[in-house]
Parts: structure tokens; sequence; C-alpha cells
């Protein structure tokens, strides 16, 4: 959590870029190297290139999921820490 809306904009954008970028260079290094072009594969317009869209949205959401679950487990944990600290009703002497 970085508590400043413009920080987490900035640093989203860059996830974004680095996935689009992994996402590049997977398909150089995984994929046919020498006709990956030719074949649309990889793209400079972004909305031809199959693999590369294909798999920036595959990392953009296993990216996500990991985040969501980190964020739901945070919580969970400060719930239950809160739960343990609040002093029940017979502790009180109810």
């Amino acid at each position: 959590r970085t508590g400043n809306p413009f920080a987490a904009m900035i640093f989203t954008a860059s996830l974004l870029l680095a996935a689009k970028l992994a996402a590049c260079v997977a398909v150089i290094v995984f994929i046919d190297a020498e006709s990956y072009m030719e074949r649309g594969l990889i793209a400079a317009d972004w909305r031809t290139a199959k693999v590369m869209i294909s798999l920036m949205w595959i990392v953009n959401s296993l990216m996500s999921c990991g985040f969501l679950t980190a964020d739901y487990l945070s919580h969970e944990r400060t719930a239950r820490n809160e739960r343990l600290k609040t002093p029940t009703p017979s502790a009180l002497g109810h």
C-alpha cells in the first residue's frame, strides 16, 4: 500500500509496462526467433500480435490475482488480530 493514489497509478503503469516487455521478450526467446515477426507473433501496434497480447493478459491476470490474494490474506490477519485484542463481555465482568 502506498497511501498515495498518484504513486499507486505510477506503480500500476510500470507493472503493465513490465508485463508487456516480458511478453515481448518471452516471444523472442522461447518461440522461433527467426520468423516471429513474419508470423505475427509480435508487432509494434499491439493489435495483431497474438502471442504477445495473450502473454501480456496472462501475466496481468496472474499479477492481479496474486495482489488480490495477498491483500485478502493481509486483511484476514489484521481482522483476526483485532478480534483477539477486543475484550469479550465476560472478560469485562458483565
